[in-house]
C-alpha cells in the first residue's frame, strides 16, 4: 500500500481539525493552501476564513482539499456552543456536574486509608456543603423549565 500524497495528506488533516485553531496551524503548517486557481497563503486565508465564520459568503473560501466544508462545519460548531453556553440551564447543568465531581472526590477522599478524623470531618463537611449547593442548583433548573 502506497503512502498518501501530500495533497492527501493536506485534505484529510483539513478534515480532522476539531476547531479553528487547529485548522489555522495545519493551513500554517502547509504554508497555505493551492486553490483551483492560485496558492493561498496562510496570511490571505485566515481573513477570509474568519469572515466566512462569521457569516459572510463561504465562497471568499477555496473549496479545495475540503477547505470551505470544514469552515462552515467549525461555524457551526462553534455557533451551537455559543448558543448553549448562553442557555441558562446549560449552565446550571454544567454547575451540577462540576458539584457531583467534587463530592465524589471528597468520597473517595474519605474511604482512603490513613485519614485522621480531622480530615474525615473535613470531607464530610465539604460532602453536605455541596450537596446542599447541588439541592440548590437542582431547584433552579426545576424552576427554568
Amino acid at each position: 500500500m502506497e503512502a498518501p500524497t501530500k495533497e492527501k495528506q493536506l485534505e484529510l488533516a483539513i478534515r480532522s481539525a476539531q476547531d479553528f485553531r487547529e485548522l489555522y496551524r495545519i493551513i500554517q503548517e502547509n504554508g497555505g493552501v493551492q486553490g483551483n486557481q492560485k496558492l493561498y497563503t496562510a496570511g490571505e486565508l485566515f481573513p477570509l476564513i474568519g469572515r466566512v465564520s462569521k457569516g459572510e459568503n463561504p465562497n471568499l473560501v477555496t473549496s479545495s482539499f475540503g477547505l470551505r466544508a470544514k469552515v462552515l462545519e467549525l461555524a457551526k460548531m462553534e455557533q451551537l456552543r455559543n448558543e448553549l453556553a448562553e442557555d441558562p440551564k446549560f449552565k446550571l447543568k454544567k454547575l451540577l456536574d462540576n458539584i457531583n465531581l467534587n463530592i465524589g472526590h471528597y468520597q473517595f477522599e474519605s474511604r482512603r486509608q490513613g485519614q485522621s478524623l480531622e480530615q474525615l470531618a473535613e470531607h464530610k463537611t465539604k460532602i453536605a456543603d455541596l450537596e446542599k449547593r447541588k439541592a440548590d442548583v437542582l431547584a433552579q433548573i426545576g424552576s427554568t423549565n
